[in-house]
This record gives structure tokens, sequence and C-alpha cells, in this order.
């Protein structure tokens, strides 16, 4: 068994099973863990609890993170809220690099 902290369990399940499970009539909603548990019992995949908890939240917040962007591109959770000037600022900057790579 893996070292606990690395979670390779956890990562496994949600490669095998996805990040979220489709509601039948559109939309999305995290992994329940009684669809974990099946996949774990069907293919004999043992795992520590820590690491069905790991999964579990992991698929909660993926799916909070979707709803939270309404399927736009969107700032990380971690960065701070951008004002208009500091778009203008972020603007003038990317416009710099674009125009030193064109060459201009």
């Amino acid at each position: 068994m893996p070292e606990q902290g690395h979670l390779f369990d956890a990562i496994y399940i949600l490669h095998r099973l996805g990040m979220d499970a489709a509601l039948p009539m559109g939309g999305t909603e995290p992994l329940d863990a009684g669809s974990i548990l099946a996949f774990l019992t069907a293919t004999d995949y043992p795992v520590a609890p820590y690491e069905m908890d790991a999964a579990l939240l992991a698929s909660s917040a993926y799916v909070y993170e979707y709803r939270r962007s309404n399927d736009n591109s969107t700032d990380a959770p971690w960065d701070w809220p951008k004002t208009e000037r500091d778009i203008e600022i972020l603007n003038a900057q990317a416009d710099k690099v674009m125009d030193a790579i064109m060459g201009g």
C-alpha cells in the first residue's frame, strides 16, 4: 500500500470514474460514495477510507468550481479579485509581450 499522504488510490478512482457524474437531464454532480464503492467492489480494488474521502472531496471541489465558473474561464480561486484597472494593466503587459514576440 502506498505511503499515506500520496493519495495514489484517490487519483486512480478519479482517473477511472472521472471527476463528476453526469445528470440525466444535463449538468453534473459530484461522485457519490455508492458509485465509488460499486466500482471498488466490482474491480476488487481495496482502498483506505482516507483515499475514498479524498476522491469524494476532489469531486465535490471540481463540481463546485465548474458551477462557479458557469462554463467560462475564470481566475483561480486563490487569485485576487481584479478591478478594471488591474485588467487594463494586465492587458497592456500582454500587448507588450505580443509586440515583442512579433518583432515590434
